[in-house]
């Protein structure tokens, strides 16, 4: 008897946890920018002035947000690869953060219509699965 050949929807929702799992490496890309741009390029900021307090508090902020981004990055990529493939609800709802983030970075930053495109995929990669996190029969 031949295998029964998946839906659309079953192929790619198998694989939406590639999604988020694609967000986490460009956020661990960035944070890994962010944390050592102070260190790469130490002039960066010379356009501001030559005032080493605003030197000392853009390198400082740019160091935390590069490490609270490698941990969110590294933390995003941990639950895709596991809880989030195995369907587990808790995972779905945490990535919702997702959907949120782009909506507020199109809406509040420079790149507004092109983030929007990040907000579609992620709530694809969120409704593709969708019955894998809720099936009919419970």
């Amino acid at each position: 008897m031949p295998a029964e050949i998946p839906t659309g929807q079953k192929q790619f929702g198998r694989h939406a946890w590639a999604i988020f799992f694609l967000f986490g490496l460009l956020l661990l890309a960035y944070g890994f920018y962010a944390f050592s741009l102070p260190y790469r390029d130490p002039r960066h900021w010379d356009f501001l002035g030559k005032d080493k307090e605003v030197f000392d508090y853009l390198s400082e902020n740019f160091r935390w947000i590069g490490m609270l981004s490698i941990g969110l990055a590294i933390f995003t990529m941990a639950v895709c690869m596991t809880a989030y493939r195995r369907g587990e609800r808790w995972a779905w709802y945490a990535f919702w953060y997702w959907p949120i983030f782009w909506l507020l970075a199109a809406l509040y930053t420079w790149p507004g219509a092109f983030l929007l495109l990040f907000l579609i995929t992620s709530l694809a990669g969120l409704m593709l699965p969708y019955r894998k996190f809720f099936p009919r029969d419970l």
